[in-house]
């Protein structure tokens, strides 16, 4: 899916046109050879919490407009930085009067794009009038090492997720080996940390394959509640840009092999609504946050370890392998200070007195 822009066409000011005798026709405004539209000279970037203008200065200069004259959605929001080829505009989702519409299928994020002429009396160039809409699709998936892209009309906007794996609090790597007693923690959330976006897990399971539509799926995590007897806990879901959860992964899975899939929701909380989840024994019930997108993600392979041979067998080992070194490397110290004459004994002193008894 893809998310889109619109600009509209540019309006003209009914009062900018410019004041002219009409006994003295003006010359023809002499225009370049190939004219560049404003849908070819903006270019538009959907992002997390802002959305970015980049304005040719060809076209600024083409339709003789200021560059100190425009400003995104309000006054206040114009030019933030330029080049010799751009001029650069920005506003955050929650500033200069950008809207923010959401509901299940799509998140549109509205601003407008114009030139400020109040203070410039009669003008001879165009006034900027274009809406510029960012569409984001709900139904969007990502597996694991790649990017969720939301394509608009001039350019990308981006959400990016990851998905960690933890043996305490230490993360470990994929072709990791796990036993069926042992706890492991997964982290799923988003790459860039925002206050204002809260990641939902809303469904995670298991497959033997790093196909996350393999047939034989096992399901642990359904409708953001975990599912009993697979030994899986929630520890944080909705509260921030990350979800967690803890679980035996092969306490009821039998391969010894698995990949993990996530589906997770991008909320966005308001005031009298929330992103956080309820689970109870007989409802789930999830209260209505504003939804900003619907990814998934993957992690693996995992395997699984022969019995006894778990994180805690392997601690024990290590330890006892550090053990063996310090010993023989304090038994090889030692030999050489002997050797070398640097043993520390203290050498008796042979001031000594005797009497002689005579019968």
């Amino acid at each position: 899916m893809f998310s889109s822009t619109v600009l509209s066409p540019l309006t003209m000011d009914p009062m900018a046109a410019p004041d002219v005798s009409p006994q003295a026709p003006p010359a023809p405004l002499v225009k370049p050879a190939q004219e560049v539209s404003i849908k070819d000279a903006v270019s538009v970037f959907c992002e997390i919490e802002r959305i970015v203008l980049a304005i040719q200065k060809r076209f600024l200069q083409q339709e003789s407009i200021p560059e100190s004259s425009l400003f995104l959605g309000e006054p206040g929001c114009n030019v933030s930085t330029s080049n010799g080829t751009h001029v650069v505009l920005q506003a955050g989702w929650s500033d200069c009067g950008t809207q923010l519409e959401t509901n299940m299928t799509t998140t549109v994020v509205r601003t407008t794009l114009r030139n400020d002429v109040s203070a410039q009396g009669i003008i001879h160039h165009l006034n900027i009038a274009s809406p510029i809409h960012c569409v984001f699709q709900n139904d969007v998936l990502t597996s694991s090492g790649l990017y969720t892209i939301f394509e608009d009309l001039h350019g990308p906007g981006y959400f990016r997720t990851e998905m960690q794996l933890f043996i305490g609090s230490s993360p470990v790597p994929r072709n990791f080996s796990v036993s069926a007693s042992e706890d492991v923690l997964m982290e799923v959330g988003m790459q860039r940390a925002d206050s204002q976006l809260k990641v939902v897990l809303t469904d995670c399971w298991a497959t033997p394959t790093n196909n996350s539509v393999d047939p034989l799926p096992f399901v642990f995590i359904s409708n953001s509640c975990p599912i009993p007897n697979t030994y899986t806990s929630l520890l944080e879901n909705g509260n921030s840009s990350k979800a967690q959860f803890k679980m035996k992964i092969f306490s009821f899975v039998n391969n010894s092999v698995v990949y993990l899939h996530c589906r997770i929701r991008i909320c966005v909380e308001s005031p009298g609504s929330t992103c956080r989840t309820r689970c109870h024994a007989r409802t789930r019930l999830l209260k209505a946050g504003e939804t900003i997108s619907l990814h998934r993600t993957s992690w693996g392979p995992l395997w699984k370890s022969e019995a006894g041979m778990g994180i805690g067998s392997i601690v024990l080992i290590a330890l006892a392998v550090l053990g063996f070194v310090l010993g023989v490397v304090t038994l090889l110290i030692f030999q050489y200070q002997r050797k070398t004459g640097r043993c520390n004994l203290r050498i008796k002193s042979d001031n000594f007195s005797y009497q002689v008894f005579y019968d």
